[in-house]
C-alpha cells in the first residue's frame, strides 16, 4: 500500500513539473520557416500624422464652415468664433487711421509754409545786418529783422515737432489695427495643411479655449502603415525591404510599400495602447510608406508581411 501511494505522487509531482514547464514556454513572434518574411499588425496612417486641430484663441463658436470628410486646402477656414468685439475695435481704429493722415499732411504743409517764410526771414536778418553795418539802418530795424527771424525758426522747430509727433501717432494706429486684425485672425480656426477633416469635436454656441481640440485632421499626401518588429528580429529588418498590407477580414493584399523608417531603439509595445498584454518584449517601431492610390482607411487595423529578402 505504501509503495503504491509513492508511485501516485511520483506521478503527480511529474505531472506538476510538466504543466510548470508548459506554462513558462513563451510564444515567438510570427516568422516563416525559412526566415524571409516577418507577420505582424500595423496601423495605417498618414506620413506626417494624425493632428488634433486647437482653437488658438477663447471664445464661443459662432460658425463651422465644413464638414466630416471634407478636404481643404492650407488656410481653409474650418470655424470661426464670435468677433463682435474684435470688429468694433478694428472699425474704430480704422476710422480714425484716416483722420490721423489729414492731420499729418496739413502738419507737412505747415512745417513747408513756415520753411519759407523761415528761409526768407533769414536772408533778411542777413541783409539787415551789412546795412546796420554799413549805418544804412537804425537799430531798432536791426532788432524786429532779428526778432522776426529767431520766432519763425521756433515756430519752425514746434511744427516740425508736431510733424513728428504725427506721424508717430499715425505709426501706433497702425500697430493697433494689426493688433485687431490679429486677433481677428487667431479666431478663424484654419486648415494647417491640404488634408482632410476626419471629425468635429465642437458645435456652435460651444465656448471653447485655445488649447481645445476642435476636431482630428489628416494631412494630404503619402500613408504609412506603423508597425513593431519583436526584440528578436529588429535588426533582420533594413530600410527599403518590400512590404504588404494584408486586410484582416479577408486575408487579401490591399497595399504595397517599402520600410520608409526605423526607429535606432528598442521600448515597449505601444502601436495599440487599448489592448492589455502581459507581454514584457520590447519592439523596434517601423513606418512601411504605402504605394500612391493605396486604398486603406486611416487609423485602421491590418496585418503586414516585410519581406526580408
Amino acid at each position: 500500500m505504501k509503495l503504491r501511494n509513492k508511485i501516485i505522487l511520483g506521478m503527480l509531482f511529474t505531472a506538476i513539473i510538466g504543466c510548470g514547464k508548459k506554462m513558462e514556454t513563451k510564444q515567438e513572434p510570427p516568422i516563416d520557416s525559412k526566415n524571409s518574411k516577418i507577420i505582424g499588425v500595423a496601423k495605417i496612417e498618414p506620413e506626417i500624422g494624425l493632428l488634433n486641430i486647437s482653437s488658438g484663441a477663447n471664445g464661443k463658436v459662432s460658425e463651422i464652415l465644413v464638414n466630416e470628410n471634407d478636404e481643404v486646402k492650407k488656410g481653409d477656414v474650418i470655424a470661426i468664433l464670435e468677433l463682435d468685439i474684435e470688429k468694433a475695435q478694428l472699425n474704430q481704429s480704422q476710422s480714425k487711421l484716416g483722420t490721423q493722415q489729414n492731420v499729418i499732411k496739413s502738419s507737412e504743409s505747415n512745417v513747408n509754409a513756415i520753411k519759407i517764410n523761415l528761409d526768407k526771414a533769414k536772408q533778411d536778418y542777413e541783409r539787415d545786418q551789412s546795412l546796420y553795418s554799413a549805418k544804412a539802418i537804425s537799430d531798432k530795424e536791426l532788432t524786429t529783422s532779428k526778432a522776426n527771424y529767431f520766432k519763425l525758426e521756433q515756430d519752425y522747430q514746434k511744427a516740425q515737432s508736431d510733424y513728428l509727433q504725427a506721424k508717430s501717432r499715425l505709426n501706433e494706429m497702425q500697430a493697433d489695427i494689426r493688433y485687431y486684425q490679429t486677433n481677428i485672425n487667431e479666431k478663424r480656426i484654419v486648415a494647417p495643411y491640404d488634408g482632410e477633416v476626419l471629425s468635429i469635436d465642437i458645435k456652435v454656441g460651444d465656448y471653447i479655449l485655445a488649447s481645445t481640440s476642435i476636431g482630428q485632421f489628416a494631412p494630404a499626401g503619402a500613408l504609412i502603415a506603423q508597425t513593431e518588429i519583436d526584440e528578436l528580429y529588429a535588426n533582420d529588418v533594413k530600410l527599403g525591404m518590400k512590404a504588404e498590407i494584408l486586410s484582416q477580414a479577408t486575408g487579401k493584399v490591399i497595399a504595397k510599400g517599402t520600410i520608409s523608417y526605423l526607429a535606432d531603439y528598442l521600448k515597449k509595445k505601444s502601436l495599440f495602447d487599448d489592448e492589455k498584454t502581459v507581454e514584457d518584449r520590447r519592439v523596434r517601431k517601423a513606418e512601411i510608406k504605402l504605394e500612391a492610390n493605396s486604398k486603406v482607411l486611416i487609423g485602421s487595423r491590418v496585418d503586414c508581411i516585410i519581406y526580408l529578402q
